[in-house]
C-alpha cells in the first residue's frame, strides 16, 4: 500500500504543531485540518493503534495540560517518522 497521502497529512500537521502559539490550539488545528482525514485502517498496523489513541485524545485538546499536549505533539512526530519507512524510494 502507498502511504504518501497519509504522510503528507502528517507533515502538514507537524507544520501546524511547530507554529507559535498555545500548544493545545496548534494540536487542534493539526487535527481539524489534517489528521481528521486519516482513517486508522489507512495506516500500517504498527502505527494504527497509536494513531487511534492520539486521535481520541486530540478530540479534547481543550482539557489537556501543556505537558499532555506536548507529549501528543511528540507522538505525532514519531508516527510521521515511522510512516516514512513505508514510502516509496522516490518520495
Amino acid at each position: 500500500m502507498n502511504y504518501s497521502k497519509q504522510h503528507i497529512y502528517f507533515q502538514i500537521a507537524i507544520e501546524y504543531i511547530d507554529k507559535p502559539g498555545p500548544i493545545q490550539e496548534r494540536l487542534t488545528n493539526a487535527y481539524n485540518f489534517n489528521l481528521v482525514y486519516i482513517e486508522p485502517e489507512e495506516l500500517p498496523e504498527n502505527i494504527r493503534q497509536r494513531f487511534k489513541i492520539v486521535r481520541n485524545k486530540l478530540q479534547v485538546t481543550a482539557d489537556m495540560s501543556t505537558e499532555e499536549a506536548e507529549a501528543m505533539a511528540v507522538e505525532i512526530k514519531c508516527m510521521a517518522r515511522l510512516l516514512e519507512k513505508y514510502l516509496p524510494e522516490d518520495s
